[in-house]
């Protein structure tokens, strides 16, 4: 999940203080957070975060830990498609069986 620096987080269960906030100082295996509300700081495991995450808002603009999963899943594969995938391993194969038999009667 694409979680950076300044990010606020909504977590499911609130702190002690009643918020529900939280700011990101740190990222890494685990995160440094800061409650938005009182201003304590805490560290927190990066999947128990990840685990308890409601919404995740950066830029002003708010996200659900589904919408980062599939944003991060259509980063990781880029501008190709699966279908044109395909196509190109198809036509290395094509290439691929035509030199295999020219090959081999070229040499007798």
């Amino acid at each position: 999940m694409d979680i950076r620096l300044g990010d606020v987080l909504r977590m499911k269960k609130g702190h002690p203080c009643g918020g529900n906030e939280w700011e990101v100082q740190r990222v890494g295996m685990d995160f440094r957070l800061l409650c938005k509300k009182c201003g304590r700081m805490i560290m927190i495991p990066r999947k128990l975060a990840e685990k308890n995450l409601r919404q995740l808002m950066r830029d002003g603009v708010v996200y659900k830990p589904l919408e980062l999963a599939k944003k991060a899943d259509s980063a990781e594969t880029g501008a190709e498609s699966v279908g044109s995938r395909s196509d190109a391993e198809a036509a290395e194969a094509a290439l691929g069986a035509e030199s295999i038999e020219g090959g081999g009667n070229g040499g007798e």
